[in-house]
């Protein structure tokens, strides 16, 4: 157990998994009805996965480290240096910052003209129409098509390299055409973002964004 940060029990019947946030800790999620040694044989045969991809979160924050110690921040391709201040102002390509919160306010407030306008921009493209265009703030994913056909982004997202926003936002505007993830909805996202199976890899590289501002 010893490659394991956290145990959780889960509802279900002998069910059993792993996984492993952008922090690089290690969840390990099991039903009450799973032995001790069906977790202890499960582990050993995940030994080799759970290892090389801790190592890879790992190096992903120590490359990072500047954007997660709030010092480094890209917004729309921009790089910002970010310098801790008495007073908040930006100059430049330097933001002065008094607290972490006005640093998520002034990146919610780009966020939101950036993503009304790239959601109108895509939704003529597409052929659909969104009721609203709202900010998100989870810590598990970038955006979400509601059910009342709302189109959420989280304000992370604004972080992301150009390519990544863009295929956020197509990815939930599509929903509004096939609201799943069938083949024929990612036959509709192709149309409009053909590269988007790289984009839908590439993005995992960036889940530690979601951890800031907390």
């Amino acid at each position: 157990m010893e490659l394991i940060d956290e145990i959780k029990l889960i509802n279900g019947k002998a069910r059993i998994s792993i996984t492993i946030d952008s922090m690089g800790k290690v969840t390990l999620k099991h039903s009450k009805d799973v032995s001790k040694k069906a977790l202890e044989n499960f582990i050993e045969n995940k030994s080799s996965w759970i290892e090389k991809k801790k190592s890879e979160k790992l190096k992903s924050l120590e490359i990072n480290s500047k954007i997660l110690n709030y010092e480094e921040i890209e917004i729309l391709g921009t790089k910002y240096t970010l310098i801790k201040s008495k007073r908040n102002r930006v100059e430049e390509n330097k933001i002065f910052y008094t607290t972490h919160k006005y640093l998520s306010n002034l990146i919610k407030k780009i966020a939101q003209c950036e993503f009304e306008e790239k959601v109108q921009f895509y939704s003529k493209i597409i052929n659909v129409v969104p009721s609203k265009i709202l900010l998100d703030n989870t810590k598990t994913r970038w955006g979400v098509c509601t059910s009342k056909n709302e189109i959420k982004i989280n304000f992370r997202a604004l972080l992301l390299p150009y390519e990544l926003f863009e295929y956020i936002i197509i990815h939930e505007l599509c929903h509004l055409i096939q609201f799943n993830h069938s083949n024929l909805y990612w036959q509709v996202v192709e149309k409009f973002c053909p590269n988007y199976k790289k984009c839908k890899q590439n993005i995992k590289e960036y889940s530690f964004l979601l951890s800031l501002f907390r």
